[in-house]
């Protein structure tokens, strides 16, 4: 079995908040242990939303591996951004619909 569309998310404002969310990854790799599921460190992303200046930086690891760090990442069909604006999904929702509708005329 395989865990899609998981989150998990913890408010980060010192670095002892890093640690608990850092623990909380830590307790999910004994979950999926003990309910047969595997999470894939390479398909698992990082994002820091805040509108902070100097936010709390810190690297996640899931089975030893670093998480990967973006700016933006889909979740639930919905493209989030590292300061929760819409711009990007509103960008990338467009672009499909020009796309299929493009489709739709050069094939009708």
């Amino acid at each position: 079995m395989f865990a899609d569309d998981c989150l998990v998310c913890r408010e980060i404002r010192d670095e002892h908040n890093t640690r608990i969310l850092q623990a909380d990854l830590d307790s999910l790799q004994r979950w999926e242990q003990d309910w047969s599921v595997q999470f894939n460190p390479s398909r698992c992303e990082a994002i820091t939303i805040t509108k902070k200046t100097k936010p709390v930086k810190e690297e996640y690891k899931l089975h030893n591996e670093v998480l990967t760090t973006v700016l933006s990442a889909k979740y639930l069909g919905v493209h989030l951004n590292n300061k929760l604006s819409w711009n990007d999904h509103i960008k990338i929702t467009t672009k499909k619909a020009s796309q299929i509708l493009n489709f739709l005329r050069k094939n009708f």
